[in-house]
This record gives structure tokens, sequence and C-alpha cells, in this order.
């Protein structure tokens, strides 16, 4: 269960309800009592959720909670107060950082009733779900599928279908007020449900539940490109294939005016049957909208981000191209074009120097293939090859094979 940490200041009296009913709940408890050093204790323990019993008419104690939020190792951390009966005190708690709040006398009851629910809230923020979980009543967790940085992908089943049908779910951690935010969600994923192409993965269902943002996709039993560069760079007519399968995906989203924004192997599945399918549209907008994620944070992956996306300038299909470019050169190199020691580091370089020329890093492409990748990598998106233009050169690399 939890690691539960309770403040009380001035021993409130209340130390056997804590003990006996966390303890009953199988919790792992620490209880501070006095004036000690609060926070050292807190450090110390690392507890998963905390409760603070608030003296009666002491308010300078809430601004001790609201220092406590400022920690980043307690930012998040669910905190439950215990308050004395005054509406003044329960505005104080709330603009001070809790996450909710009892009034005393406390009932045993309602304890363990809030320190559930914020559990499970805590939980679902985390994306902490284990095999067999049913999320948003509906879909059943089979297994983890991958970790990003604000977001956890599962296979599970949705259990709402007449027949046992397997899905994607991706869970979204948002830090900012939901409800602020629904609204923005609902119309950066809603254009995202048209697309029907062979080439991307269907989108389900999106929504929120109990605090967190979600959205389901088709499962495709497969394995990413990422995986498999790892064990070995493809050959330049495998490259060709895949380049002119994923550039019929990004041809079909530019009808609708939308970005990819985050195209990488990793973003790139072929499934069991051989097929290509583009795949994680969380970071994808039109042209029009040009924030980069719901957290109005730049997002994506450093090796893969063209220079007008870094420089905060307006991104269309090239913006995709460059990315494309990059993840050619890796795929067929198993090296990729920019390296450094830090994000900021990388970023400048993609801004500022040019890549290597492909064929000086590998000999197993053509020059053909190489000039093709290059003018993926322009700078200058103006500058840099269109659409049409790539399809077509691969088009010809591609029939130059089956001759």
């Amino acid at each position: 269960m939890a690691k539960i940490f309770v403040i009380d200041p001035k021993k409130s009296g209340n130390r056997e309800v804590y003990e006996r009913l966390l303890q009953k709940g199988g919790h792992d408890i620490l209880c501070t009592f006095g004036s000690g050093d609060i926070i050292k204790a807190l450090f110390s323990f690392k507890p998963d959720f905390i409760i603070v019993d608030v003296p009666e008419k002491d308010l300078t104690f809430f601004g001790k909670i609201a220092s406590l939020r400022k920690l980043p190792n307690f930012s998040n951390t669910p905190i439950l107060m215990v308050l004395n009966n005054s509406t003044k005190e329960i505005d104080i708690a709330m603009i001070s950082g809790a996450n909710d709040y009892i009034l005393k006398p406390i009932r045993e009851s309602e304890l363990a009733s809030r320190i559930g629910l914020l559990l499970n809230k805590m939980n679902l923020f985390n994306n902490e779900f284990t095999p067999g979980t049913l999320f948003a009543n509906r879909y059943m967790i089979k297994k983890l599928l991958g970790k990003g940085g604000d977001s956890t992908v599962y296979h599970a089943i949705d259990t709402a279908s007449d027949q046992i049908v397997d899905v994607a779910l991706k869970i979204i951690k948002v830090k900012e007020d939901l409800h602020a935010l629904s609204s923005q969600f609902e119309r950066e994923t809603s254009g995202l449900k048209q697309l029907d192409h062979p080439n991307i993965v269907k989108l389900i269902e999106y929504g929120s539940f109990e605090g967190v943002f979600f959205l389901t996709t088709e499962f495709i039993k497969g394995r990413s490109l990422g995986n498999i560069i790892k064990e070995s760079a493809l050959i330049e007519e495998s490259a060709v294939d895949l380049a002119l399968e994923v550039a019929e995906a990004l041809k079909y989203i530019n009808q609708f005016g939308i970005v990819h924004r985050d195209i990488k192997p990793d973003n790139i599945l072929i499934s069991s049957k051989g097929e290509v399918k583009l795949v994680d549209f969380g970071l994808a907008r039109e042209e029009h909208q040009q924030t980069v994620s719901i957290k109005g944070e730049m997002s994506g992956t450093p090796q893969y981000l063209a220079p007008e996306y870094i420089d905060g300038k307006k991104l269309n299909i090239r913006t995709d191209i460059y990315s494309l470019g990059i993840t050619l050169f890796y795929m067929v190199s198993g090296i990729l074009p920019f390296h450094a020691g830090t994000p900021m580091a990388l970023l400048s370089k993609q801004l500022n120097e040019e890549p290597p020329l492909l064929t000086s890093v590998t000999g197993h492409v053509s020059a053909e293939f190489a000039d093709l990748v290059n003018k993926m990598l322009v700078k200058n998106p103006e500058e840099r090859i269109t659409l049409d233009e790539m399809i077509e050169g691969f088009n010809t690399l591609q029939a130059q094979f089956r001759q």
C-alpha cells in the first residue's frame, strides 16, 4: 500500500485514530508530533501521501504547507488536511495546496474514504496500472507497452465491444486544471478521429477519466522501427519502400492541414503482416494551431526536431519531411547525424550545423538516395524538398530496384 506521513505539530490527540486506521489498511505510517524537523523527516521517509492535522487558530501553519508544495519532491504528493470547523480554514487550505480536507472530530470512515480516493487519483496521475485493472470502466489492462515523459501506453482490451478487441491505451499526465484544458483537448483530438488511412493507426476514442486525459487506438501487433534499427540498419531498398509508405501517410494528413510533429523510428510500426503504420499523433496539430502540446510547452524528440520547430516558427508538412530525413539517415546507417551531451546543445546543432553527408558515414547507399536525404535536411523549410518532389525521387529509386 502507500507510505503515509502524518504531521501533527500540536499533538491533537488523534494519534491513535491515525495509527489504528492506517495500519488497518496495510499502509506504512510515520507520525510526527511536536515541532521537530518535519522537512528532514519527509525527505527521509519519502511518503506517497501526507496528512496534516492543522492546529486550532494557527493560520500561519498554512504557509508552511504552501512552502512544502514548492519542493520538487512533494509538488504532486497528495495532501489531506484535517481542519477545525472553519470556512476560512477551508479556503486557505485549498489555496495553500491541499488536495482535500476533512473536519474535526475525525470520523474514521470518512478518513478512510478520502485517503482511498486521493490514492486512486495519485495512481491515475502516475499511470500506475497492473494487468487486470479496469480503466475508465471499459479498458482492461493487459500489459505496459512503453512510457514517455508525460504519458504511458498500455496494451488493453475494450470490454465494451461484443468481441475481444485489442487496443493501445495512452494515458496522458496533465498537472494543470483538467476542466480548463478539456475543451482544448477535445478540439485538438477530434480532428484526428477523422483520419482513415492504411498507413495511419486508427484513433478509436479519446476523453478524460478521474483527472487524466486518455486516448485509444487500434492495437498493432508488430515492432517499432526503432527496435528494428537497434538490431541492424536497413538496406537502401527497404528504406525506400518504407519512406514511400510514410510519405503516403504524410500526404494524406496534409489534406487536412495536419502536421504530425513527432516523426521518428519509435513512432513508425511494422506490423506482423509487414504493414507500415504511423502512430502517436499526440503532438499532431493543424497548421494554424501553433501550440505544440496541451501544456503549451515544446515537446518532441530533440534528435528529430526540425529547425523551425526549435525556433518557434510556423510549421507545415516540410517540418515532418525534415524529421523523416533524420529517420532515414539513422535507418540506413545506424547513426544519428547530430550528437551532443545535453538536449539544449543538440537543439543548437539542429539549428546551426549542417549534417554530415550520408555517404561519409555509410558506404551502403547510393548517391541518389543520399542526395534525397540531404535535400530533406535543408535548414530553411522554404528551400527544403517538397513532399511531391520527395515522393517522385523515391519512386524513381524504387523503380530502379525493381528492374
